[in-house]
């Protein structure tokens, strides 16, 4: 649970941060909803591909849990000369594999959702983005948490606009768990009028 509220809060406070886009994605929840939102159908969802990449790059740039351990089950040479052995507890950074420069290009730690149009995605290795883990190990409930998410912002965009004066380049985490911002940034919400 405490993912999901993370991963909520952090798209709710990049959405203030980032006017523009926030825009966009009003609009196409508009477009996909003209006389209001009463319920969601997952066929609904589908036809939001702007807000599904908006998603992505928020679970790119703050994964909610940044670290994930394994145990290598058999000895494994990363190059000559350095082998994990087997029984070895490794730690994988999600939170720098999301911001490494030969995966995501020179501007890596730069929010933008376009890192998410289909021919972006079709250069990178599968593994390369992984904010619920991958494999045969990855996070039973991500299907539920994504769609959760999208829900909890097509409803909140749809009525509720949210601004702040906090600047996304400001940003300093605080990694523990879950990734948790180490000032809190103050959001102003106001009622749509629409």
């Amino acid at each position: 649970y405490d993912t999901s509220v993370t991963a909520a809060y952090t798209a709710l406070v990049t959405l203030a941060m980032h006017p523009e886009m926030q825009e966009r994605v009003f609009q196409e929840i508009q477009s996909v909803f003209p006389d209001g939102v009463t319920s969601v159908e997952y066929d609904d969802m589908k036809k939001l591909p702007y807000l599904d990449m908006f998603i992505a790059e928020v679970m790119r740039l703050s994964p909610p849990i940044p670290y994930i351990g394994r145990q290598a089950s058999q000895d494994t040479e990363l190059c000559p000369g350095v082998t994990i052995p087997k029984g070895m507890q490794v730690v994988l950074s999600i939170y720098e594999l999301h911001r490494r420069k030969e995966i995501w290009g020179p501007d890596s730690t730069r929010f933008n959702p376009d890192n998410f149009l289909p021919e972006n995605i079709a250069k990178r290795h599968p593994y390369s983005y992984m904010p619920f883990s991958k494999g045969p190990r990855n996070c039973i409930g991500f299907r539920y948490a994504e769609i959760s998410l999208r829900i909890i912002l097509i409803h909140a965009v749809r009525s509720l606009k949210f601004s702040t004066n906090f600047k996304y380049e400001d940003i300093v985490y605080m990694p523990n768990v879950t990734l948790g911002y180490h000032i809190q940034p103050r959001v102003s919400i106001e009622v749509r009028s629409n």
